[in-house]
């Protein structure tokens, strides 16, 4: 049990070879989140909407997956799902990597540089494809409480990356 009283996953294969210590640095993650969202695309209107989902570690606690459920809204009346998954330590270049898809045809990878990952930050840079072209992206997750962590989104535009949106978890 947590200070703030809840019971988090812990994953399943921590203490094998299959998932290294390092993934530990990733557990603020583990749990279910309503995450209220704000994103807009470059070249594309601001979307508002509630994400909701559970990141477990799966593969022996070597990943974890963040299975997420975009619920319809006014703005956006289709749900959408998507899936994250997070961890892929490299001891080679000391890196995490990440992989994202959903249901509207959108995929990318980010991996973080060597050593950006910390206990409750961590900054992921990559290249996602979505239906209207492919974009830079950074993913930086930090953790703001044991009950609530934040992802700031960044895209380029250009030669810089500008805000792009932000994803605010809280527990369920």
């Amino acid at each position: 049990m947590s200070a703030s009283g809840v019971d988090r996953p812990k994953p399943s294969g921590a203490d094998t070879i299959t998932a290294p210590a390092e993934m530990h640095k990733l557990d603020f993650l583990l749990g279910s989140w309503r995450c209220p969202t704000t994103v807009t695309a470059p070249g594309g209107p601001s979307e508002t909407s509630v994400v909701v989902g559970t990141i477990k570690p799966v593969l022996g606690g070597a990943w974890y997956q963040w299975d997420a459920l975009r619920l319809p809204n006014e703005q956006m009346p289709e749900k959408a799902l998507s899936r994250w998954m997070i961890g892929g330590w490299n001891a080679a270049s000391e890196t995490f990597t990440a992989l994202y898809t959903d249901d509207r045809g959108t995929h990318g990878e980010e991996s973080t540089e060597p050593g950006a990952a910390q206990d409750g930050h961590m900054k992921f840079t990559g290249e996602y494809s979505m239906p209207t072209g492919k974009f830079e992206f950074i993913d930086e997750f930090t953790k703001i409480s044991d009950d609530h962590f934040r992802d700031t989104i960044s895209a380029k535009k250009g030669d810089q990356f500008v805000p792009a949106g932000s994803v605010e978890c809280y527990r369920r």
